[in-house]
């Protein structure tokens, strides 16, 4: 990973020191699509973004878990947002809210 500043990155991501500060304090979700540019800017792969040792402290994912291509991650990522909505579709049509199709 290269060594780069809060605000060389936040540059290069088009938003604001502060804005990126939360994402590294753990105080704003990141997108799929901002950790790859995160870890494109820093030249990793956004498994092993995920994988290094944090700044607070938390320990890395053990070594005996796989590590994922950013391919292989993204497509988990995608899959995992299709089955949030569908879950979220079902907790609709569970509470009635769903919208009824219309009749012709």
């Amino acid at each position: 990973m290269q060594n780069l500043s809060q605000e060389n990155i936040a540059t290069e991501l088009g938003i604001s020191i502060g804005a990126y500060s939360n994402i590294e304090r753990g105080k704003s979700e990141v997108t799929v699509t901002r950790l790859y540019d995160i870890a494109r800017i820093l030249k990793t792969s956004i498994t092993d973004l995920l994988l290094s040792k944090n700044d607070i402290g938390e320990k890395p994912v053990p070594q005996e878990y796989p590590r994922l291509t950013d391919k292989e991650f993204l497509e988990i990522s995608e899959m995992k947002e299709q089955l949030n909505s569908l879950q979220k579709e079902v907790a609709s049509i569970k509470s009635g809210q769903a919208k009824k199709p219309r009749r012709k």
